[in-house]
């Protein structure tokens, strides 16, 4: 994260962006999810963050300016991220935004940040093709479907069993949503994996699943694949185990969240999931 920060910023510099004669700092904006569901994920991007920003000005700046670092806590709502790059461009006037962190968000920042003429770099937005269209966004991480992929082919490799697997995903979420309906069956085709049933989808909110895991539970598979993020993954893995499901459970990146083992303890025991 550190020598990203050094690229962008200095990169942004010598494409011509200039700043005023007495300008001491250069203001980058910092749209961060610190509450909200992605916020466990989140807290590991502004520590990274803090970090970098710390070693860069104790190294002296960039050409003898200091980072100023603005924070903006979206809690992982696309229309605060909205807000959030508006301020920074018009009110703060940053140079770039770190961010927005999730796939939702970034689908509507980034119209935003195109229109203002501000550069955003999310470091978790993993959606497809998220960034493809606009000028002033980019990403720092593979998408899911490379990242589902490349666990797909390693458990062959392994010789781990994935014959066949079904899939539960997480509704109301953008990116949680495209995954478990689209990435995933097509992923499970291309490497032949069979697919038992048809995948079953539940809101965030839903505080009781047993009905949605039930219809897997029915017809049992060697897999379950999930696709949402920590807390959904930690839900559905616990239901699964007390339903009875024997086999393994696997994720996306969407569920690579640094505290997902912690939360799923003896439930999770044999968990694979894509981490970037």
């Amino acid at each position: 994260m550190l020598k990203s920060l050094i690229v962008i910023t200095a990169g942004l510099m010598m494409a011509g962006l200039s700043f005023a004669a007495d300008a001491r700092d250069i203001i980058l904006g910092a749209s961060m999810a610190k509450t909200g569901p992605y916020a466990t994920t989140a807290r590991t991007s502004e520590t990274a963050i803090d970090i970098a920003v710390s070693e860069i000005n104790a190294a002296g700046g960039i050409n003898g300016m200091k980072i100023k670092l603005i924070k903006f806590d979206t809690g992982g709502d696309p229309k605060q991220a909205q807000i959030a790059v508006k301020r920074f461009a018009q009110d703060d006037k940053a140079l770039a935004v770190i961010g927005p962190f999730a796939s939702g968000e970034a689908r509507v920042a980034f119209p935003a940040g195109e229109r203002l003429g501000i550069v955003q770099i999310p470091n978790a937005s993993s959606g497809p093709k998220l960034a493809d269209k606009f000028s002033y966004a980019y990403r720092l991480t593979e998408g899911e479907f490379l990242q589902f992929t490349r666990l797909i082919v390693t458990m062959k490799r392994k010789g781990l069993k994935i014959d066949n697997t079904q899939i539960a995903y997480v509704s109301d979420e953008f990116i949680s949503k495209i995954v478990g309906t689209k990435l995933m069956p097509v992923i499970f085709k291309m490497q032949k994996v069979k697919i038992i049933g048809d995948a079953v989808g539940f809101p965030t909110a839903a505080f009781d699943i047993a009905p949605q895991i039930s219809k897997l539970v029915q017809n049992p598979a060697q897999n379950v694949a999930v696709a949402g993020i920590v807390e959904a993954t930690v839900k559905t893995a616990k239901e699964l185990r007390r339903q009875g499901h024997k086999g393994r459970i696997i994720g996306s990146g969407l569920s690579a969240d640094p505290d997902l083992a912690g939360k799923l303890g003896k439930d999770g025991e044999g968990t694979l999931y894509a981490a970037w």
